[in-house]
């Protein structure tokens, strides 16, 4: 890992993706589909081609994600569900 993978401020630690990926295993890729689809952890675009997630915003994120049986559905799966679905359509049609 590269020192700079991680950035810190008076009041907030950012990561960059890789960060995210060692601490909290999203992938890289799944970090990058999710921001062009949607349904990802809220991000900060600082310059071209950095990407920080703040850690306090993460870690909600992954708070509101939390399940305690798989008959559970997350709070935006629907929403991501009918996005691919009607892509899928636009795409037939």
């Amino acid at each position: 890992m590269q020192p700079a993978e991680t950035h810190a401020t008076p009041s907030r630690r950012a990561l960059r993706p890789r960060g995210v990926e060692a601490l909290y295993a999203l992938s890289v890729d799944w970090l990058a589909r999710a921001r062009v689809e949607g349904g990802g952890p809220p991000y900060v675009k600082v310059g071209h081609g950095v990407v920080l997630y703040f850690v306090d915003e993460l870690e909600s994120w992954l708070a509101a994600r939390r399940q305690t049986s798989t008959a559970e559905t997350p709070a935006n799966d629907n929403a991501r569900r009918v996005g691919r679905r009607a892509r899928r359509e636009a795409a037939v049609a």
